[in-house]
């Protein structure tokens, strides 16, 4: 009877280990989430402010290209959607 009162005891204590080291590590990485997160909104906005890209936006504003329809995908490729190709590159 006490060694089973032990070995549980053994055994709470290892799964109350276990418990605390997972907790840390979801926290750890719902920080890393957040850094994440600010990262690629930073980087959205950088790209948002920067002219050039602020140019080829209005290009294709003007422009109105979908590059999805049908006169912009060459049938007889292999990947219709291969950007090199329907840039003309």
């Amino acid at each position: 009877m006490m060694r089973s009162l032990k070995a549980f005891q053994v055994a709470a204590s290892e799964i109350e280990e276990l418990y605390r080291r997972t907790r840390a590590v979801i926290q750890l990485m719902s920080e890393a989430n957040k850094l994440a997160d600010g990262w690629i909104y930073e980087f959205l906005i950088t790209i948002e402010n920067d002219p050039l890209m602020m140019n080829a936006f209005e290009m294709i504003n003007d422009q109105n290209l979908d590059v999805t329809s049908e006169e912009h995908i060459d049938q007889n490729q292999d990947d219709p959607y291969d950007l090199v190709s329907l840039m003309g590159w």
